[in-house]
Order: structure tokens, then C-alpha cells, then sequence
């Protein structure tokens, strides 16, 4: 039986993905599973496969009308995956050789992960996240893998092994005011969409979350790159004084976002904005920017 330890402040070293700070409880991710029960039948295999690729094809699809450019180039990169035959085809291939459709499935993304994974560029190597991604989807249609969270709500910090693109547009956020990664990247695209929405995020807190307990009061500071489990009263205070700062200093940087912008000796300076896509064009206040320079 496992015992209890004693709730004392502890703290976890971090990396940052996306700054910001939350102070709530601990919400740890949890995957249940059921196995397949008929391994070794091939052809229910195959048919299992083909399904479980058509049923996670849908799922981006429906997700894909959800999410903005960003998500929607994440989530057409896996589509491609998916239809392209080469990297199905071997699949068939090892089921028709023996192994199950989860087996045969991950041997093959993995292999093309590891080259990502390979490469000296951190960026490029940051785009095996995208393979993993879609590697779990599938994997989850097939064993019906559900992740669950015994806390959620407006309060409390998702933390969890990992964070797949598809995975994090799926969520809430509503419902988490920030997350903390064992495993992770500041150059992939969890990081990338966790900076776009403004969620607090640390990665690369490895095993030190396997201690963590469901429910437990945090303090997620990742600007500092630390999770703070079992904050004391006085810690608690000094970063709610903290995010009441930052809430005011945005206050007062929204104020001058309507405004025409000058340099510090008086002149004048024009600010023009990217646009991606139109739909974002619905989401600006025009007398934000003076114009659009690149589209």
C-alpha cells in the first residue's frame, strides 16, 4: 500500500514553453484501455487498421473547422500522412506478416520519427511530435484508449507525460489554466500553440510528475520554469500578487493598442500586420494597426 507523504512545499525544475503564471490544483492525466481480443486475426487486423485510419481522418477533419491557420496546418500535415501510401502501405505489410494493427502501426512511425529525431536541427527535430500525434490517435481508435482527468474545471494545471498538437487543440483551456510536460519541446507545435493562446506551459519535467499528487495545490511559474507543489501560504500570496500585476500591466497595454504609435523622440511610426488567414481580419479591432503589409 502506498503512503501518504507529508504536504510540504516542493518544488520541480522545468523548462519554459510559454510564460505566464496559475496557481491551482494538480490534474494529472490518466489513459484507459482496452485491448484488442482477437490479435493474430489478420484480416480482422487489416479491416481494424482501415478503420481506425478512416475514423481518426474524421476526427481532424471535425477539428480542423474548430482551429485557426496554425492548428489547421498541423492537422492537414497528419491528414496527408494518413492518405499517403508509403507510409500505410508498410503497415499492411507487417500485418500481413503476423503483427497486430497497433504493432505494426507504431514499428512504422516510430521509424520515421527516429530520423526527425536524428536530425541536429532542433526545429526539424521538434517535428516528431506531429508523427507521435497522429501514432496516438490511431493507437487509441484501436485499443479505445480514453484519457481522463479526475480534477478539472476553471482551477487546476493539466499535467501529464506529454502533449500531442491534435491532443491540445481538442482541449478546453478553459478548464486549465496552464500545463506541465515531463517530456516536451519549446520548439514544437504545442509550444508554439501554447504561446498563441497565451497558456502557461513547462516541459521537460521528467519523471519528478510521477510524485505529483491528483488534486494537490500548485503553483505553475513558468516564467521561472518551476511547478510548485503544496505552495505554502506565503508562497501562494506572493505569486496571486504576481498575476494580479501581470493582469494590470495587460490592462494598461490594451490601452494603448488603439492608439497611434511614436518612438521615444516623438516620431511617428506606422505598424502594419501579417494575415495568415482572412478569418483572422474578423477577430482585429482595425484601430489596432494602420494596415496590412503581408498576406
Amino acid at each position: 500500500k502506498k503512503m501518504k507523504r507529508k504536504k510540504h512545499e516542493q518544488i520541480l525544475q522545468g523548462k519554459t514553453a510559454s510564460a505566464g503564471y496559475a496557481v491551482g490544483q494538480i490534474s494529472l492525466g490518466r489513459t484507459q484501455t482496452q485491448p484488442p481480443d482477437r490479435k493474430g486475426d489478420r484480416v480482422w487486423e487489416k479491416e481494424r487498421f482501415k478503420e481506425a485510419l478512416n475514423a481518426a481522418g474524421a476526427q481532424l477533419e471535425r477539428l480542423k473547422a474548430e482551429v485557426d491557420d496554425l492548428g489547421v496546418q498541423i492537422l492537414d500535415f497528419q491528414l496527408e500522412l494518413i492518405s499517403d501510401h508509403e507510409m500505410t502501405g508498410p503497415v499492411y505489410r507487417r500485418i500481413a506478416r503476423g503483427q497486430s494493427a497497433a504493432e505494426a502501426w507504431k514499428a512504422e512511425i516510430d521509424v520515421h520519427m527516429s530520423d526527425y529525431l536524428a536530425a541536429v536541427d532542433e526545429n526539424f527535430r521538434a517535428r516528431a511530435s506531429d508523427f507521435m500525434d497522429l501514432r496516438n490517435r490511431v493507437i487509441a481508435l484501436l485499443y479505445e484508449s480514453v484519457s481522463r482527468f479526475a480534477h478539472q474545471g476553471p482551477g487546476t494545471i493539466y499535467v501529464a507525460e506529454d502533449l500531442t498538437p491534435s491532443r491540445f487543440l481538442e482541449i478546453d483551456w478553459s478548464s486549465f489554466r496552464g500545463a506541465a510536460l515531463a517530456q516536451g519541446s519549446a520548439a514544437n507545435h504545442v509550444a508554439m500553440l501554447a504561446r498563441a493562446r497565451g497558456v502557461p506551459m513547462l516541459f521537460g519535467l521528467g519523471q519528478a510528475i510521477r510524485e505529483l499528487e491528483d488534486g494537490a495545490q500548485a503553483i505553475l511559474d513558468a516564467n521561472g520554469g518551476i511547478l510548485i507543489e503544496y505552495p505554502r501560504p506565503d508562497t501562494i500570496h506572493q505569486y496571486e500578487k504576481l498575476i494580479s500585476k501581470q493582469s494590470v500591466q495587460m490592462q494598461h497595454v490594451e490601452t494603448f493598442l488603439s492608439k497611434p504609435a511614436y518612438t521615444a523622440k516623438g516620431h511617428r511610426i506606422r505598424i502594419f500586420i501579417n494575415v495568415d488567414d482572412p478569418k483572422g481580419l474578423t477577430e482585429l479591432d482595425p484601430g489596432f494597426c494602420d494596415g496590412v503589409g503581408l498576406a
